[in-house]
């Protein structure tokens, strides 16, 4: 089981180390001056206005000579991007475990889990999310059990949090509608096709909370009829850690989360499993192809019981404390480019990394770097990303020479 202490410091680190753009390239200068180009009148306009805008802060400076302004206030924190794949197959209420001193569904579980976490995720937070299998999907050997819905069961977006409760199956109460196969390789594909098409420069993130492996592959349809229904259960999915692969070159990572995933390698029998897989390898595969594993430096969050369930999932709410700096309108971004920027926390000064250390899995790098120079937005790294999260005072300051 982890600790609070580690859950914290994934949340941290995940939000420090992966840049938010898909598109986005370290730039070819990573000192602390961009040389960000303007017209001297239009600098020193812009100097003027920066200075008044932040001389309530007062002017400070750092014993070398540099006049600074805190430009703090002129940044702010920006929440990722969230889509949830929840599995809703059969297993999920056929398995029972320990939920608070009772035996309970693993969807129950899930079901109240996500309800504490929504709870304390901002209003403005986007979130989405995407159930599988499908709506209609049935308890079958066939086809119908791996049915998909086309788009996602609530789209990703603002004010999310109340949509999506209502979208879970209430446990004992619609206990039909979680039932069937794990199509798990095709919902991840559709909640990263969803964030793709609705990137708003913020970082984003897939979280897949599952019981099982992947199953109702592709191949299925093209095997000869008679072959067909042993395949849509009982052969494993591979092409999920290619989904994952794909979302994280993306610059999407998949945090993944096990309900009580078994140990051991499923026999070559009709039961549901696929044949000769030992799920917990197969998902630890999986956590390591999305990214968050090589962080953490071990795989999928193992949820034992409702407890440990209830943990994995405050996750959500640390994401509401990110460390992706951007701009304000109000902060005349070229003037900062012109000169140096300090970053501090608690007072302590950070040291400007290469884009490459802070975002290319390196958890033991404190810093800061930039996302977008050109448009002045930055990310805190590892350690100070976390600090940040668990309170630490950020201050930010534009220096020049007088």
């Amino acid at each position: 089981m982890f600790s609070r202490s580690v859950a914290l410091a994934l949340c941290g680190l995940m939000a420090g180390c992966f840049a938010a753009n898909p598109d986005w390239e370290p730039p070819a200068d990573s000192g602390g001056s961009s040389g960000a180009e303007s017209s001297t009148e239009s600098a020193t306009l812009e100097s003027a206005t920066l200075e008044s805008a932040t001389a309530s802060s007062g002017d400070t400076s750092d014993g070398s000579g540099l006049e600074c302004v805190d430009i703090t206030d002129y940044l702010h924190s920006s929440a990722p991007d969230i889509m949830l794949v929840l599995d809703r197959s059969g297993s999920m209420v056929q398995e029972q475990w320990d939920g608070d001193n009772e035996q309970v569904t693993r969807w129950s579980s899930l079901y109240d889990a996500m309800g504490v976490a929504l709870a304390a995720i901002n209003d403005d937070a986007r979130l989405g999310l995407v159930m599988f299998p499908g709506d209609g999907a049935l308890n079958t050997y066939s086809a119908p059990g791996c049915i998909m819905n086309d788009e996602p069961d609530v789209a990703l977006g603002v004010d999310q949090k109340a949509k999506i409760l209502d979208s879970l199956p209430v446990p004992g109460l619609e206990d039909d509608k979680v039932q069937g196969g794990t199509p798990a390789s095709e919902a991840i594909r559709l909640a990263r096709e969803h964030l793709v098409e609705h990137q708003s420069g913020q970082l984003q993130f897939i979280v897949y909370v599952t019981d099982g492996v992947a199953n109702c592959g592709g191949e299925c349809t093209a095997l000869p009829e008679g072959d067909r229904e042993y395949c849509w259960f009982d052969e494993y999915d591979d092409h999920i850690v290619e989904e994952v692969s794909g979302a994280l070159a993306l610059g999407i990572p998949t945090m993944v989360i096990g309900v009580q995933v078994s140990d051991v390698t499923s026999p070559t029998t009709k039961d549901g499993n696929p044949d000769d897989v030992n799920p917990h390898d197969a998902l630890t595969e999986v956590a390591f192809a999305g990214g968050v594993a090589d962080i953490m430096g071990e795989g999928f969050l193992e949820a034992h019981d409702q407890d440990e369930l209830f943990l994995h999932l405050n996750f959500l709410t640390e994401f509401i404390t990110p460390c992706h700096l951007a701009p304000s309108p109000d902060l005349p971004i070229d003037a900062v480019m012109e000169g140096t920027v300090e970053v501090t926390l608690d007072g302590q000064p950070l040291i400007q990394l290469d884009p490459d250390s802070c975002f290319a899995g390196a958890p033991g790098a404190a810093g800061w770097a930039w996302i977008d120079e050109q448009h002045g937005s930055a990310v805190l790294c590892g350690p100070s990303c976390l600090s940040y999260q668990s309170g630490a005072t950020l201050e930010v300051n534009y220096c020049t020479q007088p």
